[in-house]
């Protein structure tokens, strides 16, 4: 934010076009660094940078920041640094491999029987972490080995079955088919309503993201048309593909 905020800043009242840019791929740079990595929370922070450089490529539209020059390099600016080359199937595995290790930490086997038992220890410390005022922790310590390997079967199959409905995607898969897959694991034990995340929620802002970033591509192509031709697009066919 501060970043972009100082673009705005004017010499003789006027914004400058390449400091404008120059802060577009600063932030879009550093989205497209944490968007690598393996959390469903990365991931999110990638796409809030992403979409706060969008909204401020809109806002410089508005204001008439640049001329027929810097429209083109503001197009080719976004269309270089803001695409959508996420596979969210990381995230995916990333998650699915916390909730397993989680469970691990939880459940050590103490002795040579090798039967997973709750190590109260390890609960209270996520229980601390996650703010939890013991409810959650009592559940955890009635768990038996059986249930212990059910929810692993519950964490395993619902990832998996996620992985291949994010595979196949939007149209076919909607966030309300994610909703579905979810609530038929959530209840399979205290820790999968503990730490099954609403990935559902986070296919929404996905498609709220990547809706935001064609239509403001689209924008700037529409503009720049106009700067050079002295009239809108008759339609989307008068632009590039």
């Amino acid at each position: 934010r501060a970043t972009l905020a100082d673009a705005w800043r004017t010499e003789n009242g006027k914004v400058s076009q390449d400091r404008m840019i120059e802060a577009w791929k600063t932030v879009l740079r550093g989205a497209a660094q944490i968007g690598r990595g393996a959390t469903l929370i990365e991931s999110l922070v990638g796409i809030a940078e992403r979409n706060l450089v969008q909204l401020n490529a809109r806002w410089a539209l508005k204001h008439k920041v640049f001329d027929e020059t810097g429209l083109e390099t503001a197009l080719q600016t976004l269309r270089q640094y803001d695409q959508d080359v996420e596979d969210p199937i990381r995230w995916v595995r990333g998650e699915h491999a916390m909730a397993l290790d989680t469970t691990q930490y939880l459940f050590s086997p103490p002795g040579d029987d090798g039967q997973p038992t709750i190590n109260r220890e390890h609960a209270q410390r996520v229980a601390d972490v996650i703010g939890d005022a013991g409810e959650s922790t009592d559940r955890l310590r009635e768990m038996g080995p059986e249930d212990v390997r059910t929810t692993v079967e519950a964490f395993n199959a619902h990832y998996r079955e996620i992985a291949e409905q994010l595979r196949i995607g939007y149209p076919d898969v909607r966030a309300s088919d994610l909703e579905a897959t979810a609530e038929s694991y959530l209840h399979t034990s205290p820790l999968t309503e503990l730490l099954l995340p609403v990935l559902s929620r986070a296919y929404k802002l996905r498609a709220r993201h990547e809706a935001s970033r064609r239509a403001t591509q689209l924008a700037y192509a529409a503009h720049l048309y106009r700067a050079r031709n002295g009239r809108w697009p008759k339609s989307l066919d008068e632009l590039p593909a």
